[in-house]
């Protein structure tokens, strides 16, 4: 069947335009291989082609798989993810959240809010890189009053 990929989109034989998968656009963003990537997710090249080319999964690629793809794709578990696949996991988390008791709610929200706290500072320590042992001894010693 002959192929020809048209910006994101894959024309078929047919011309019917198929979405290519999030994780082959960044696997080929970042120019690696199949293998590789299968290598550094300790998994088979043949799953990786599987997930690509949507053999699996009918409701989407998982959560966990998103998460163990996006280390070596050095990306977001969430952008491997597709629309579908997104609401699908919010969809269980809602459900999830309706069954808490309200008790429990609270001790969600708490534990979220710390997380987000910590992810925000770490970003900005990632942002801003601490001075170098050489920067700061080039500044000028501070006078004592």
């Amino acid at each position: 069947m002959p192929h020809k990929f048209v910006g994101k989109c894959l024309r078929t034989g047919n011309n019917r335009p198929v979405e290519r998968h999030p994780v082959q656009i960044a696997r080929e963003r970042l120019g690696m291989s199949q293998a590789e990537l299968a290598r550094q997710a300790h998994t088979s090249r043949q799953q990786i082609l599987k997930i690509e080319t949507r053999k699996i999964w009918d409701r989407g690629l998982p959560y966990d798989w998103a998460q163990r793809l996006a280390g070596p794709l050095k990306i977001s578990p969430i952008e491997l993810m597709t629309d579908s696949d997104v609401d699908g996991l919010l969809a269980g988390l809602l459900r999830d959240w309706v069954r808490l008791p309200n008790a429990e709610k609270l001790h969600v929200v708490t534990y979220l809010r710390v997380r987000v706290e910590m992810v925000a500072h770490d970003m900005a320590a990632k942002a801003e890189p601490a001075p170098t042992r050489a920067a700061v001894s080039r500044q000028p010693k501070r006078q004592r009053k």
